[in-house]
């Protein structure tokens, strides 16, 4: 195995490896398998400084807000990472210790505080010493290539300025439109959607390596950025999920894993109040099963306590999802209708959707029809898409997968199908392995070709052109 094959990669985002954050679900499905001493990770949380877990990677470096840097090796943190693996479901921020985390859990409620301490702690990664920080961090770790996951503001402009100064290639992973979405309420929302979009732009020219998390997205970016987009979302392991249909026992199952934020909520109390009225209506035994963190639970249990039909979890881990996935029957995705919320989703994948599919459980998604994740379960053919809340509209175009199971099953197969091609976890990691070898070989011909120019334009300056004769 050659460092050619194997470049060393270090991480940067936001978020640690984690089996408990959807992007630290994400990059661990794409890095499962990478050499550990090929591999690292520096990470900025933003309140919650979550430890890593150090099965896939071996080194990590968490950057605090005060610019204080810790270092996790797994020599010394394996017994620290295990215990806290098993506590770790979903702490709130309080229990992690920063006074930052603490600050914002007990101000989680005043959205208008709230938006100001993120526009102070932008501006603070963006022109304190954090940069500076991150750079030195990147020096130490020498890789061959910086992989990143980029949106906002901050992060973007101190990792693109770290690669540019210590002339490190740079893979950009973006996993959302943020520049659409992220500044929207906020103070100063158009200078930050300016200085965002700006450097999102700088980091796009200098990367090597171009990533979205769907097709849908990489096609926008490549309108919007120009360049080459790949994409790549959560890889599953095919032989975690069982396709086979499970046994009837005369209710209709349906399973909704996943954040309740961005109004999700609301979208799957509508869907639960028609699945109860069909249910009746039909003399049907019809559930939904909603598994989410227990503090979104506690927050809206209210709103989605729907007798007889919801059954609220709570959090399942990511080990539980293949088993519950197989229990149902139907797999739900809920986006919400609002204009604002639609916009901010609009090219959105969710990482469930690629598990749902490899469940091959048929798909119901419900929200607007012209969003990411629609339009993916649309192309996969894995499912229904129902793009209206109207209660009537919303009956009848519930009926055909609640009442017909060979069409349940035609659906999950097909997801199935897609899922193998696009999701499948060793395929999809050499696909990703590649890429990233691909990008570390454009990176050494532009080098070569700026070092050649320097070189002719020294000669040039040096050795002036002799004067012609008779002039």
């Amino acid at each position: 195995m050659s460092n050619r094959e194997y470049p060393r990669v270090v991480i940067v985002s936001a978020n640690p490896l984690r089996k408990d954050m959807a992007s630290g679900i994400s990059m661990r499905s794409l890095f499962a398998g990478w050499p550990k001493d090929r591999l690292a990770q520096v990470y900025l949380p933003v309140a919650m400084p979550y430890p890593p877990e150090m099965d896939i990677c071996r080194e990590y470096r968490m950057i605090r807000t005060c610019g204080l840097v810790r270092r996790f090796h797994a020599q010394h943190e394996q017994q620290r990472s295990t215990i806290e693996e098993k506590s770790a479901c979903r702490k709130p921020a309080a229990a992690n210790g920063s006074w930052i985390g603490r600050l914002a859990y007990e101000l989680r409620g005043r959205r208008g505080i709230n938006r100001w301490l993120r526009l102070m702690q932008e501006a603070w990664y963006s022109y304190s010493w954090i940069g500076k920080v991150l750079e030195r961090e990147l020096r130490s770790l020498k890789p061959d290539i910086v992989w990143a996951t980029l949106g906002n503001w901050c992060l973007t402009k101190i990792t693109c300025t770290a690669c540019e100064r210590l002339a490190v290639p740079l893979y950009l992973k973006t996993n959302d439109d943020f520049i659409a979405s992220l500044y929207r309420d906020v103070p100063l929302s158009s200078t930050l959607r300016s200085l965002s979009d700006r450097w999102y732009r700088r980091a796009v020219n200098y990367a090597d390596g171009l990533a979205t998390i769907s097709p849908v997205m990489s096609e926008e970016f490549g309108r919007r950025y120009g360049k080459d987009w790949s994409w790549f979302t959560t890889l599953t392991e095919a032989d975690d999920y069982d396709p086979s249909p499970r046994p009837a026992d005369g209710t209709i199952r349906l399973a909704y894993a996943g954040n309740l934020g961005l109004e999700r909520w609301r979208a799957l109390r509508e869907l639960a109040q028609a699945l109860r009225q069909f249910g009746e209506e039909q003399k049907l035994n019809v559930r939904l099963a909603i598994y989410s963190s227990p503090h979104q639970i506690d927050t809206h249990r209210q709103a989605l306590d729907v007798p007889p039909v919801t059954d609220l979890k709570g959090w399942a881990s990511p080990e539980d999802l293949p088993r519950i996935f197989h229990e149902a029957d139907v797999l739900v995705h809920a986006e919400s209708f609002d204009p604002v919320m639609a916009n901010i989703t609009r090219l959105s994948f969710s990482t469930k959707l690629s598990q749902y599919m490899m469940a091959g459980r048929c798909i119901l998604m419900f929200g607007p029809q012209n969003i990411g994740s629609a339009r993916m379960v649309q192309l996969a053919n894995a499912g229904i898409t129902i793009g209206s809340n109207d209660p009537q509209s919303l009956q009848a175009a519930l009926r055909p997968i609640i009442v017909d199971s060979s069409l349940r099953e035609r659906y999950g197969k097909n997801g199935r199908l897609w899922a193998m091609k696009w999701f499948e976890a060793i395929s999809g990691r050499e696909r990703f392995r590649q890429t990233i070898v691909d990008a570390l070989r454009r990176s050494d011909v532009r080098s070569n070709a700026s070092a050649l120019n320097d070189r002719q334009t020294t000669e040039a300056i040096s050795c002036p052109a002799t004067p012609q004769a008779g002039m």
